[in-house]
């Protein structure tokens, strides 16, 4: 059988052609619950015209009903095409998930002197080498709404970025929000008095800018790995204390 078809919606094994433009001939058929082929909907209007010929030893009825019915999806080139298929919206998904780091550590001094000493960003650099310098840019004593302007290493260059504490109640919890360029980090310390001292867990939520979008598991590694290093010199660096 010498079939001709086109890039119009076939309505049965005489399938028409189209011609140089693929809008005068070709076959109109209304698409199953009577919406449109993708093709006339984001392409109407087309120049090209394809032509493919091959022979088969069965009846035209026979022929089109297997072509119908057959299964693609078993062959390799098939699967290659779907998944690139469904490869942007899962890269979209990816980019809209936030990345969530928790913990926790036990630090064996007050909970007052715990909460305290990390209320005061400016302490920071003592237990985080990554932190260059920290200022108070708010007026008063710290506490909700407390502003801090720091820069942090990172990748070899120094990044600027701004801390305010989102809530704070004394000496549990200690809540804030930190804008980079790069992403934006919201989240609480809890600070709960044990038998040894402290033990403070962290939660927060990264949700990083542009195209960190698409690094958002290797962002997720890397954080929970460098939130546990720094709490971990914190708790060096209390616990050394008399």
């Amino acid at each position: 059988m010498d079939a001709k078809p086109t890039r119009g919606e076939p309505a049965g094994p005489d399938i028409a052609t189209s011609d140089a433009r693929g809008d005068s001939t070709r076959d109109r058929s209304p698409a199953p619950a009577g919406e449109p082929p993708l093709l006339d909907t984001y392409l109407p209007d087309y120049d090209v015209t394809e032509f493919h010929v091959c022979v088969v030893n069965a009846d035209a009825e026979t022929t089109w009903a297997a072509i119908r019915h057959g299964d693609l999806a078993g062959i390799p080139v098939v699967r290659a095409l779907l998944l690139l298929r469904a490869l942007p919206g899962r890269v979209r998904a990816l980019a809209a998930r936030a990345v969530r780091i928790d913990g926790e550590i036990v630090i064996n001094r007050p909970v007052d002197e715990v909460f305290d000493f990390v209320a005061d960003e400016r302490n920071e650099p003592r237990y985080n080498p990554r932190l260059l310098r920290v200022v108070q840019i708010s007026p008063g004593a710290i506490g909700l709404g407390t502003r801090f302007r720091a820069e942090i290493k990172t990748m070899g260059r120094a990044l600027p970025m701004t801390i305010e504490f989102t809530g704070f109640e004394r000496p549990r919890q200690l809540a804030s929000r930190t804008r980079l360029s790069t992403m934006e980090i919201r989240g609480a310390l809890t600070f709960d008095p044990v038998s040894r001292g402290t033990r403070m867990r962290w939660s927060w939520v990264i949700e990083p800018h542009g195209g960190l979008k698409l690094m958002t598991p290797m962002l997720a590694r890397i954080g929970r790995r460098q939130e546990q290093a720094i709490w971990a010199n914190l708790k060096r660096h209390l616990d050394a204390r008399d």
